[in-house]
């Protein structure tokens, strides 16, 4: 969902499925901003940030804003990552209006229509990258008919106001009815890969790997508005941490809530 949002605001995006694939697209190219989520597969944000750090120092490259992406921005959150080398820190899930804020701020150089405005940043804008959100995808980039009877627009693939909350959709992506579509198509998409990850995990005993996917899957699920996916997947995580011997069984409510959110056509 991050990639469309993100594009959403005039710019291009580089995904990366975690830090070393993010550490290879850095080495490669120049990049006006990073975004990275604290939580990734393997080796965390904060880690990330360092090795960038000293790929820039060891080839004399100047240095480029890392923005973290947090789903909990605990006391003391933006402390560490400045400690880790990052620039500024995220709360997810993000609205539009805050990414073009803080696209704006860290990139300056782009030449960004007025605020306000419509239109892509002029010929002068840089790249985002590697994005290195996980999210099966769309953490790095994320996938309708609502019946709301708040004066919205209807969201075509959204049929059930109890499967999706219309409203989250709506702060996502600025009311845009076509981002919207888009954001949903992709998180169905990633929702499915999702599904089989988290029961693939659970089924090897490896709680970790189990808690990694559905942190993501709590995240994405909060941003495009599908709470029952979001809740579930939350009590999975927090059974994980707080050492619950349950985490396994919870794992089956994600799956079933995922089910609701195939059914409502989306």
């Amino acid at each position: 969902m991050l990639v469309a949002q993100i594009e959403a605001v005039g710019v291009v995006v580089d995904a990366a499925a975690d830090a070393d694939e993010a550490q290879r697209r850095f080495a490669e190219h120049d990049y006006g901003l990073v975004f990275t989520d604290i939580q990734l597969p393997g080796t965390d944000g904060y880690a990330l940030a360092g090795r960038l750090r000293g790929l820039e120092a060891a080839h004399d490259r100047p240095r480029t804003p890392i923005v973290a992406l947090t789903a909990s921005a605990v006391r003391g959150e933006a402390e560490r990552c400045r400690d880790a080398g990052m620039d500024d820190l995220v709360t997810k899930p993000t609205t539009l209006a805050v990414l073009d804020a803080t696209l704006r701020r860290w990139m300056p150089q782009v030449a960004w229509p007025a605020a306000g405005g419509d239109g892509a940043p002029g010929a002068g804008a840089s790249r985002v990258g590697p994005g290195a959100a996980p999210g099966g995808g769309p953490d790095a980039g994320g996938p309708a008919d609502t019946g709301a009877g708040d004066g919205r627009a209807a969201r075509p693939g959204v049929r059930s106001p109890s499967v999706f909350d219309a409203s989250a959709l709506d702060e996502l992506t600025g009311g845009d009815p076509e981002l919207g579509r888009q954001v949903l198509a992709s998180y169905v998409e990633v929702l499915e890969a999702d599904v089989e990850a988290l029961v693939a995990a659970r089924d090897a005993a490896d709680p970790e790997g189990t808690r990694l996917v559905a942190h993501r899957m709590g995240s994405a699920g909060r941003m495009v508005g599908a709470t029952a996916v979001a809740v579930a997947a939350e009590a999975v995580e927090s059974a994980v941490l707080e050492g619950d011997g349950a985490w396994a069984a919870k794992v089956d409510a994600v799956a079933v809530a995922a089910v609701a959110v195939h059914g409502a056509g989306a």
